[in-house]
């Protein structure tokens, strides 16, 4: 079965909606992004929005509810948002369609 979570946040939700961006590299972490991205209707409005904080924040929020004990002190926190905010810069840097309907 394909995936189908949103790539944006970790809330549970479900992906309804599909972006391509190109690829790229986040050095810190030495993940490489995938052409694909899922996202969940929330997500996907604050990306149609452009809103980059709010997108942000959002995945923040959720990831910090799904995994608390990964958030340890603000010092993470920081971290953790300076990471997120960098890999959703890089695709909207990177998008290069906006969103249809998720593939499968």
């Amino acid at each position: 079965m394909a995936r189908r979570n949103c790539d944006f946040c970790t809330d549970d939700k479900l992906a309804q909606w599909s972006y391509k961006a190109g690829e790229f590299l986040v050095e810190d972490v030495a993940i490489k992004f995938k052409n694909e991205w899922l996202a969940c209707d929330e997500c996907s409005r604050l990306i149609d929005e452009e809103d980059l904080r709010g997108l942000m924040e959002r995945a923040l929020t959720t990831f910090e509810k799904a995994f608390p004990e990964r958030v340890p002190d603000e010092f993470v926190r920081g971290k953790l948002k300076n990471l997120i905010y960098q890999t959703h810069l890089e695709f909207f840097k990177k998008r290069t369609q906006w969103r249809k309907d998720p593939v499968g």
